[in-house]
């Protein structure tokens, strides 16, 4: 069929061997990556709460979780008075002072 035909693709549409197409996810939002000058990768969850991903200062137990912006604030900070490196900018930003 040309491009301009009728039929439109849509998600989970048959392919063309009848199989469902799988579903299109979408990864949370990321609001701090590790990188040379982060020690911590911070993400939003779906229901808005703050990940610390694989958080050093939970020692092996996982996520840190933060219900709210000022809590990751409070959060990161702690990760700074350890000697973590966390951009003071990220900080800013999820405070809302930038």
């Amino acid at each position: 069929m040309n491009c301009r035909g009728s039929t439109r693709l849509t998600l989970n549409a048959p392919v063309h061997d009848g199989r469902e197409r799988a579903p299109v996810t979408t990864r949370p939002p990321i609001l701090l990556e590790l990188g040379p000058d982060s020690d911590v990768a911070v993400r939003e969850s779906d229901d808005g709460a703050l990940r610390c991903v694989a958080c050093s200062l939970r020692y092996g137990e996982g996520d840190f979780i933060a219900p709210a912006r000022r809590e990751m604030v409070r959060h990161l900070l702690l990760h700074q008075e350890e000697g973590g490196r966390v951009p003071q900018n990220a900080i800013e930003r999820l405070a809302g002072t930038v």
